[in-house]
């Protein structure tokens, strides 16, 4: 889209909003390069991409958030460890496992990382289709001055 200004120079106007159907094209054209990758990929799976992939269930009218690549990896290796120990991982917290599988990342080669890369723009670019007027807007903390803590009124009703 492109309009001119008064002198006569073309001013062009990206579209902030791309249409389905470009957004549909950008998601196929990245699966193709995430099928290539898990031929080769040095990481064992025990979910398929469209199971990384899945937003989790909300109870909220709230939008979710698009899904980052390490939340993408961390839901991998969440599955990875319920199959591999699932007494182990029974017992601990999502706190827990969230550490273990930050550890984890950082020692992961560079092709993993990648792949969650890509499935995190997959993420977005569905969430867009999904949500196309989503804006981010994170909730304040207020600071109680008295005892140097967090106050989060976003649990509050």
């Amino acid at each position: 889209m492109s309009s001119k200004n008064n002198d006569g120079f073309a001013i062009i106007q990206e579209n902030p909003c791309p249409s389905q159907n470009s957004l549909q094209k950008e998601i196929d054209a990245l699966f193709a390069v995430v099928y290539d990758l898990l031929k080769t990929l040095p990481i064992d799976l025990k979910l398929s991409v469209e199971e990384i992939l899945a937003p989790r269930e909300q109870n909220t009218e709230k939008q979710p958030r698009p899904q980052n690549r390490f939340i993408l990896y961390r839901k991998a290796y969440i599955a990875h460890a319920k199959e591999e120990d699932p007494d182990r991982t029974r017992s601990m917290s999502i706190d827990e496992i969230s550490k273990e599988a930050a550890q984890n990342w950082e020692t992961l080669p560079r092709q993993a990382k990648q792949f969650f890369t890509i499935l995190a723009e997959i993420a977005d670019k569905r969430h867009k289709q999904l949500y196309p007027d989503y804006i981010y807007r994170p909730q304040k903390k207020e600071t109680n001055e008295e005892f140097g803590e967090y106050i989060d009124y976003s649990e509050c009703s």
